[in-house]
């Protein structure tokens, strides 16, 4: 089951989204007899504007996102 995010990503300057992403993360599988554990990867469903590009620093933003959703969801 996957979730789907909606993320703000701040400009330089912080007063205004650089990008609003909407994304989720796949789950984690072991790896098995036909091939590598994969998983845990982002997989980006939109993202305004489409030229942006997401950076290391957006990827890592968006897991801590992701972790902080997951967590606020599970306390209600």
């Amino acid at each position: 089951m996957s979730h789907t995010y909606r993320a703000e990503i701040l400009g330089q300057f912080g007063d205004a989204p650089a990008a609003v992403v909407t994304y989720s993360i796949s789950h984690y599988s072991p790896a098995s007899w036909n091939g590598p554990g994969e998983g845990d990867e982002i997989e980006i469903e939109s993202i305004r504007p489409p030229s942006y590009e997401i950076t290391e620093e957006d990827e890592a933003f968006l897991r801590r996102h992701a972790r902080y959703e997951d967590f606020v969801e599970a306390r209600s």
